[in-house]
C-alpha cells in the first residue's frame, strides 16, 4: 500500500478486499473484520451481490455524465448520512462536502454558534441565563468590539417575551434552505417544539471547530 489521505488509503483497502473476495471469499471477511468492519464477518452473499449491483449502477450514472460531486450529494443525503459542518477560524460556516458556505449576519450567526455549543438544547425562556455567553460570542464576531448598542441587541435576543430570537432562527433556517433540501437542512438549523429545548440536531461528530470561542 502507498501513503495517502484517509480516503486514498480506504480506497486501496477496498481494492485489496475486492481482489481477495474474488479469489478467497473467506479470507476477505477476515480482512473486513481486522479493519473494523466487524458486521462483514457475517455479511451474506446476497448483500455482496447488492453492493456489486449498486457499484454497477453508480458506474452507469458516471457513464451518463453525472459528475462525482452530484453522486456525493446523493449519497450524503441518504437517511442517516450527513455532510461536515466546519466553523472556520474566522467564523465562516462551511459545508465542504456540499461545496457551500452559509452566509449570516452577525446576530443570527451569534445565535447559530451558541446553539452549536449546546447540543443538549436550550429553551428560549432560559436564554437570559446565557446572556453573558451570547454577548461574548457576538463580541468575537465583531472583532472583540463592544458598545452599548451591542448589549441592547443581546438584551432583546435573550428576552423570552421579545420575538427577536424567533426572527434570528428564521434567518438561519432560510439560509440553509437556500443551499439544500429541507430533508437534510433540518439537521443543520435550530429546531424544537413549542416550550421545549431548541437545538441543532446534527450529530456532533460531523461538526469541526476551527474557531476559538
Amino acid at each position: 500500500m502507498e501513503h495517502g489521505t484517509d480516503e486514498e488509503v480506504f480506497a486501496q483497502l477496498e481494492e485489496i478486499i475486492e481482489w481477495k473476495r474474488a479469489n478467497d471469499p473467506e479470507q476477505s471477511r477476515t480482512l473486513y473484520s481486522k479493519i473494523g468492519w466487524t458486521a462483514d464477518e457475517e455479511f451474506p452473499e446476497d448483500a455482496y451481490k447488492l453492493v456489486d449491483e449498486i457499484r454497477e449502477r453508480v458506474d452507469m450514472l458516471r457513464g451518463m455524465g453525472i459528475n462525482e460531486m452530484m453522486l456525493k450529494r446523493v449519497l450524503i443525503t441518504l437517511p442517516g448520512t450527513f455532510g461536515r459542518l466546519v466553523i472556520t477560524a474566522d467564523f465562516r460556516i462551511q459545508l465542504p462536502d456540499f461545496e457551500k458556505e452559509i452566509e449570516l449576519y452577525p446576530l443570527p450567526k451569534t445565535v447559530y454558534l451558541f446553539f452549536l455549543r449546546h447540543p443538549e438544547g436550550v429553551c428560549f425562556k432560559d436564554l437570559p441565563d446565557h446572556k453573558a455567553e451570547i454577548l461574548r460570542i457576538y463580541q468575537r464576531l465583531m472583532s472583540d468590539r463592544y458598545d452599548a448598542s451591542m448589549e441592547e441587541s443581546i438584551d432583546k435576543l435573550t428576552d423570552p417575551f421579545n420575538n427577536s430570537i424567533n426572527e434570528k432562527c428564521s434567518r438561519i433556517r432560510e439560509a440553509f434552505l437556500k443551499e439544500m433540501d429541507e430533508s437534510m437542512a433540518q439537521y443543520y438549523f435550530v429546531t424544537g417544539g413549542r416550550g421545549t429545548p431548541k437545538s441543532i440536531k446534527l450529530p456532533r461528530k460531523y461538526l469541526h471547530w476551527e474557531a476559538d470561542l
